[in-house]
């Protein structure tokens, strides 16, 4: 009995046993992409924190309505938090940090 294998080059109607005669997509051209510059990652330290159930409520829905993660939500809460504080606040809290 000899090994026949089967031929994939005429798609999925041929592996299938359908007529090569009824309708075949055609691949559309492949575009060219543009090489995109990424930015090296960024350090990232897993945390546990406590939050009032509310706030987690909040942040699970949104993170669910906005089709992201929660670590996403919170970081751009934390950032626009950050942001309104001011520099010379967050500035003069990181120096008295590191000591």
């Amino acid at each position: 009995m000899a090994n026949k294998k089967k031929s994939f080059a005429k798609g999925i109607d041929a592996i299938l046993g359908g007529s090569s005669s009824s309708s075949v997509l055609e691949e559309e051209p492949k575009k060219e992409e543009t090489p995109v510059e990424t930015e090296p990652p960024k350090m990232v330290t897993k945390v546990t924190l406590r939050l009032e159930d509310e706030l987690l409520d909040t942040v699970r829905a949104l993170a669910y309505w906005e089709r992201t993660s929660m670590t996403d939500v919170v970081s751009e809460a934390l950032k626009t938090h950050f942001k309104a504080l001011g520099e010379e606040r967050i500035e003069s809290a990181l120096s008295a940090h590191k000591g």
